[in-house]
């Protein structure tokens, strides 16, 4: 009987250990594994056996919500969101528009978990999560004994800055009534610069000497082959 008992305690440690370890290897391999996706994506994969999961990382560059738009078909799907600490992210929000039923936070574990609608095999819905500036990642798992083909489709918006889409059209200077400026243009060797000025009589300009002569303003063209740059230039 003792040995019995010795052998349940050592396979229960074997257990406890193995456990331990795939939590902490599936916490820590999302750094390695993680696809990096762009706002509004939308990504596609197919999760096949039971405990399979795809990882993305997403770079959120001011406060906000995470939103993870999902289509999951299979009976069972978890979600987690971590930051670039290890901690998972909690819940902030949920819908869903074809769903059996979801669950999230359970037990203190900040996690969601959605199950399909039986009827059309899939669940879909959106997650949020509240976040700041920062990497996070997405973790997307088939939960054990889920039935169907494993198909998802995911988009995720989120906070993100875009690249200005101004123009700029010419520099601008400003001179008094009847003074000079000399103007100068960098070309390679043996290049000629040509100037021109739109409004000759608010301010001429020759060699890239400019003459202010009267209130008003004129843009100044210096031309080289192809190439060309204006310059604004108002009188006062």
């Amino acid at each position: 009987m003792k040995h019995i008992k010795k052998i349940l305690a050592i396979a229960m440690v074997m257990v406890m250990a193995l456990t331990a370890l795939t939590f902490s290897g599936g916490a820590e391999s999302i750094y390695d594994t993680a696809k990096s996706i762009t706002n509004g994506q939308t990504v596609n994969t197919v999760l096949y056996n039971t405990g399979d999961h795809v990882d993305y990382k997403v770079n959120v560059t001011s406060s906000g919500l995470l939103k993870l738009s999902l289509t999951a078909k299979m009976q069972y799907t978890n979600i987690y969101v971590y930051d670039a600490n290890g901690n998972k992210v909690p819940v902030a929000d949920h819908t869903y528009t074809s769903s059996g039923y979801t669950n999230y936070n359970q037990k203190g574990d900040s996690y969601f978990e959605t199950k399909w609608n039986s009827t059309i095999e899939q669940f879909v819905g959106t997650v949020s999560y509240q976040v700041t500036k920062g990497t996070y990642y997405i973790r997307i798992e088939r939960y054990y004994s889920s039935r169907g083909d494993g198909n998802i489709k995911l988009t995720a918006t989120f906070p993100s800055t875009t690249a200005s889409k101004g123009k700029l059209y010419y520099l601008s200077l400003t001179v008094d009534k009847g003074d000079t400026i000399k103007l100068g243009a960098v070309v390679s060797s043996g290049s000629k610069v040509t100037w021109t000025s739109s409004k000759p009589a608010v301010a001429s300009v020759s060699s890239g000497k400019v003459t202010a002569k009267t209130k008003g303003s004129t843009i100044i063209t210096a031309k080289c082959g192809s190439t060309s740059q204006k310059i604004k230039i108002t009188v006062v």
